[in-house]
């Protein structure tokens, strides 16, 4: 019962059944008889992560307590790259990716935040090189498919990048990065019927973006559902009323049915 492994998993097993205050509560007796375990503290931050109550800087502190204990942990270093890049701090993860290259050069996290990182820089032709090593050796690694389709999706490859997409969906179909990529790589390749199904998930939840929508929109355009097409616009524009590309979709749309 004191072995440290089977209490994480534990944790594991109570977060995935959907009791996080029960995975919380398990994790801080853990830790109050082995504060020195560095993957119960990562746990911890993305479990507080999930949580809507807690502070980015309680999640922030956990992932940085694993790194107290083990400074070449790099699921924790990971994650605070991650968590960096979602609060569009691209400064602070970047600072703490050249403290990850330092410890852990060759590691495949460390070379898919280059990547990333490098993506982001708007350096596609390298950040393309990096991404085509890593999925010799990682393949079936969904960010790293996610982020290597929408490079070439950069650099104007739709059908490597459908190609790479494809095999992102059906690791996890329900990943909503996944098919808004797709569904940007159908326009691309004037395919605009595969778009509806691949945004129809997030459409049909009431909870798809402005940019999803438009996709769509653009898609029943390119299909001739003017009428369609319309209405898609205008939910669009309430989610963003102010974004001058979706006026000028819409424009476009009505001209294109004589309501100009």
């Amino acid at each position: 019962p004191a072995l440290a492994s089977a209490q994480v998993l534990k944790v594991r097993i109570t977060a995935a059944g959907g009791d996080l205050p029960g995975a919380l509560k398990q994790l801080d007796e853990l830790l109050a008889a082995n504060a020195k375990n560095p993957e119960a503290w990562v746990i911890k931050g993305e479990l507080l992560a999930r949580q809507p109550q807690a502070s980015n800087d309680d999640v922030l502190k956990a992932y940085r307590e694993a790194l107290a204990v083990k400074a070449d942990h790099a699921a924790a270093h990971a994650a605070l790259i991650a968590n960096h890049l979602g609060h569009r701090d691209v400064a602070a993860a970047q600072a703490q990716f050249e403290t990850m290259r330092k410890l852990l050069p060759k590691h495949p996290q460390t070379m898919l935040y280059d990547g990333q990182l490098t993506f982001l820089k708007g350096d596609l032709p390298r950040a393309r090189d990096i991404f085509q090593s890593l999925l010799k050796v990682m393949p079936n690694h969904l960010v790293l498919l996610q982020t290597a389709g929408a490079v070439e999706l950069k650099l104007n490859a739709p059908g490597q990048a459908e190609a790479l997409l494809v095999r992102a969906f059906q690791l996890e179909p329900a990943s909503v990065a996944t098919r808004r990529l797709l569904a940007q790589c159908y326009l691309a390749m004037g395919q605009p019927a595969k778009v509806g199904p691949a945004l129809e998930p997030m459409l049909a939840s009431g909870q798809a973006d402005a940019e999803t929508v438009t996709m769509a929109a653009q898609a029943r355009l390119l299909l001739g559902d003017a009428a369609g097409a319309n209405q898609l616009f205008d939910r669009a524009a309430k989610l963003k009323p102010n974004d001058p590309k979706i006026r000028t979709a819409m424009a476009l749309s009505k001209v294109s049915k004589g309501q100009g």
